[in-house]
């Protein structure tokens, strides 16, 4: 986020901008390179990720600014985009049979059993 958000201040932080980061984001990856330095690269990332780093990172940094007064109460409207579907996902004959291989020597499947 510091990549694209850099510059700005909170003021900045309007909605519009915050979109503009989910499309910059959606192309750009960062990668920390051998020396320790991180650089953008152009790779695809989900929304999910976006997410993440929206509701899980920039929210609780505004709260946390907030509750040691360094931010000025108020309410700091931050996008996310929409959560993607759910993966479904069907496990193959042989990872069930394993499953239920590990599951009969289990004590607790014994007690279910009986």
């Amino acid at each position: 986020m510091l990549a694209f958000f850099e510059a700005d201040t909170i003021a900045k932080l309007t909605p519009r901008r915050v979109e503009e980061y989910w499309v910059w984001r959606r192309a750009h990856s960062i990668k920390t390179q051998a020396d320790g330095l991180k650089a953008t690269v152009g790779r695809k990332i989900s929304d999910g990720t976006v997410i993440r780093e929206l509701a899980g990172t920039l929210r609780p940094a505004i709260e946390h600014a907030i509750n040691n007064k360094r931010l000025r109460p108020g309410r700091y409207y931050v996008p996310v985009p929409q959560a993607p579907r759910g993966r479904d996902y069907w496990i193959t004959r042989s990872e069930a049979a394993k499953l239920v291989c590990a599951l009969s020597r289990s004590p607790a499947w014994r007690k279910f059993r009986d």
